[in-house]
């Protein structure tokens, strides 16, 4: 070695294999490896680190809480998700140092008292990764850990994390969540869970929140929020609470109000309302018809709710003569609950000519649709007409023909005088359709008249239709148990079909006991049912002020796989008392 340059003689071959052995090189390093910028980033924030130690007791009450990530987070969605219990209030700083926050509190924390810290499931790295599962940090000040466990679930929204839970402690009855802010906070992970950990064995209201302006109060109207079925209460003997189940919607909670009374003649009224109507409440007790002129009430002959807009109530009267009449309502509720104020629970009209009925009815519509090719053996035929209808006019014009063109024995039920539904009767017990079977519906129209004599038209109207084959068909069994001895109301179930199809079936039972769903299509099924205690046919979701608990409600937790001609047996449904 001189120092100098070294010379390198590169002969012509060996300028060829240098050139071939570099392309090889590239061809080799654009194919193997990452795009350039390097893989997707799809790994959720942890946290790693945090001071003090989670279960840590005798903290300093001036102590300073950091909490390390496991990569940079958004700051702001950290910060707008982070709750500690108690509420410090307004005695609070955040710092942040790289992956690290850094919690300052400017006045010490209370002796002897469990605090939790808790970072909810929205904060997200900066590529928008969240992280799948809320993070409790607790601590004590004292020389004990508080140990009580609140836990549940929230079905039916599209985006669990979304959901916020609030805790507060229950001093008394009429805790109002639009005033009120929560003395704890958690949110949801991805399948719907949330838990409460180290609280004091005390009483609680839980409320499941979509919290949309994000200020910690409840917005009626505009906030989605789930009301419990019950509060909880954590003791030495029970310190644990695991069943806590919410569905969340927006509550409606604009007055109900009466809009306006139309009378198209002198046997017909329409009362509209502003929003639909609770169907339990529309019965001839809580309505009074009075004639001013007359000084006196008239006999309301029926009165029903409109099958395909229930904003719209039908009386059927008998208007003497022209002149003021009133319709007073002693009890109204809309579909949320809410009740018709008694400063609008009077309306009047006046009816200066009694006009005659002589309006034609019509038939609005027929289940099953003409040529419907997979009727199940357990459904009834349907027919709703526009008003109320003479019900033997229907009855004895209307029969079914089976394929061998012999009359279909059955039974009618009305359940309203515009809604009629038909379903095959033998022997004074129903029978169901025929496996394949093909039918053919007859209704004599011009015999078909309404209650003022006016015929439904001039024609014979027919439909025709098919049963599904029964060797496809199947059965989900079990029995329906509710550990809470108190617990009351008929029991809802219904299957719904989610792989192989979209049927849903509803069952009703009037006591606890065995259930079956009958007549399934080949599928997986999800099963879910609640208790109805107020009595109203459809699941009551509550309010949160003043205080009305939801009814109870319960998710079998497995999916059911049906099989053709093969029953599921022992999916037993219990309704927790926990």
């Amino acid at each position: 070695m001189n120092g100098n340059p070294v010379d390198y003689d590169i002969s012509k071959s060996g300028l060829i294999i240098l050139l071939f052995t570099t392309t090889i090189l590239a061809i080799s390093c654009a194919n193997v490896g990452f795009p350039p910028g390097g893989p997707v980033d799809r790994t959720p924030p942890t946290i790693v680190d945090t001071f003090p130690f989670p279960a840590s007791l005798k903290v300093d009450r001036n102590v300073t809480v950091s909490i390390t990530f496991s990569e940079r987070v958004d700051r702001r969605s950290v910060e707008e998700t982070l709750f500690i219990a108690p509420n410090p209030g307004k005695n609070l700083r955040l710092k942040w140092k790289g992956k690290r926050l850094v919690i300052c509190f400017t006045k010490p924390l209370r002796p002897d008292q469990t605090y939790v810290i808790t970072i909810g499931t929205s904060t997200r790295d900066l590529r928008g990764n969240h992280m799948k599962e809320s993070f409790s940090l607790a601590f004590s000040t004292g020389d004990h850990l508080d140990r009580g466990v609140i836990s549940g679930r929230v079905y039916g929204v599209t985006n669990p994390q979304e959901v916020s839970i609030w805790g507060y402690f229950l001093e008394q009855d009429e805790l109002d969540p639009r005033k009120i802010f929560p003395d704890y906070v958690t949110q949801c992970d991805l399948k719907g869970r949330f838990q409460f950990s180290n609280l004091a064995l005390r009483n609680y209201r839980i409320f499941a929140i979509i919290d949309r302006d994000k200020n910690l109060l409840y917005t009626p109207g505009y906030d989605a929020i789930g009301v419990p079925s019950k509060d909880v209460s954590l003791s030495p003997s029970k310190p644990q609470s695991k069943e806590c189940l919410f569905r969340v919607a927006v509550h409606d909670t604009t007055k109900l109000s009466l809009l306006g009374i139309s009378v198209p003649d002198r046997r017909h009224l329409e009362l509209r309302c502003n929003k639909p109507v609770d169907a339990v409440d529309v019965v001839r007790e809580n309505f009074t018809l009075y004639s001013d002129s007359l000084q006196r009430s008239l006999p309301i002959q029926a009165v029903y709710l409109d099958r395909q807009n229930p904003v719209y109530i039908h009386f059927v009267v008998d208007l003497p003569c022209p002149g003021e009449y009133q319709l007073l309502v002693r009890r109204l509720r809309d579909q949320f609950g809410n009740v018709l104020p008694v400063d609008r629970a009077k309306i009047k009209f006046v009816k200066a000519t009694i006009n005659p009925d002589t309006l034609h009815p019509r038939l609005l519509s027929f289940y099953p649709p003409d040529s419907t090719r997979n009727l199940l053996p357990n459904e009834s035929l349907e027919l709703i007409f526009s008003e109320a209808m003479d019900s033997v006019s229907v009855e004895t014009n209307f029969w079914v023909l089976d394929s061998a063109n012999a009359l279909v024995a059955g039974k009618f039920e009305w359940l309203n005088p515009a809604v009629v539904q038909f379903r095959p009767w033998t022997n004074n017990k129903q029978s169901g359709w025929v496996s394949r079977m093909a039918y053919r519906v007859f209704l004599r129209a011009d015999s078909v008249c309404d209650i003022s004599g006016n015929c439904l038209g001039d024609s014979l109207l027919n439909w025709r239709f098919w049963v599904v084959n029964q060797d496809t068909l199947s059965s989900i069994s079990g029995v329906v148990k509710d550990e809470d001895p108190a617990g009351v109301g008929k029991i809802f179930l219904t299957a719904t079909q989610v792989k192989g199809g979209k049927a849903t079936t509803t069952i009703r039972l009037d006591s606890l006991g065995s259930y079956e769903f009958s007549y399934l299509l080949p599928g997986i099924y999800t099963i879910e049912g609640f208790r109805d205690a107020d009595g109203n046919g459809r699941y009551s979701l509550g309010k949160p002020y003043p205080f009305i608990p939801a009814e109870r409600f319960v998710v079998y937790p497995d999916s059911i796989a049906v099989r053709a001609r093969w029953p599921n047996e022992g999916n037993d449904i219990i309704f927790r008392n926990d």
